[in-house]
């Protein structure tokens, strides 16, 4: 029977140090910056349509809908998809970033049978970085649209 090796307390202490990386103090509080852009639809509830922290821009989920708040008139899953990533890009670019510099994507559909339709348009987008990204299935979406998508971009460094 072999057995398990526990180093001592104090040898631990003195090698695995904790660290902790607080993303949200009160020192920080202050470098929250929402960002908002009329290129995009506005907020129907109380969000931003991105927080900008710490070089991270976390962009809220954004729907079909038209900088002016006008759903998109189509049943194909291809316009719906520009049309919310052409939102993610205006939000980006109002946040200091771009298409470029997105590190996480989450996409939400109503029918996971439209999983081709919208990676054809999702592969206009990105071209060259193709961030890491989910997508998945939901009963619902906000004013019935077919689709959400949500994204984290790096900040242009200045």
């Amino acid at each position: 029977m072999s057995r398990l090796f526990f180093p001592p307390a104090n040898v631990l202490r003195s090698v695995y140090r904790p660290v902790c990386f607080p993303l949200f103090s009160a020192r920080h509080a202050s470098k929250l910056a929402p960002v908002l852009t009329a290129n995009a639809p506005q907020p129907v509830g109380p969000y931003s349509q991105a927080i900008s922290a710490r070089g991270v821009l976390y962009l809220s989920g954004q729907i079909p809908l038209t900088s002016s708040g006008i759903p998109v008139q189509s049943a194909d899953i291809r316009d719906h998809t520009r049309q919310v990533l052409d939102n993610l890009s205006s939000v980006l670019q109002a946040g200091g970033s771009s298409l470029e510099r997105v590190v996480k994507v989450n996409v939400f559909v109503t029918d996971i049978k439209q999983f081709g339709a919208v990676n054809e348009v999702y592969a206009e987008y990105f071209k060259t970085n193709t961030p890491a990204r989910s997508l998945v299935e939901v009963s619902a979406l906000p004013l019935g649209v077919p689709l959400e998508i949500e994204a984290v971009a790096l900040v242009e460094e200045k």
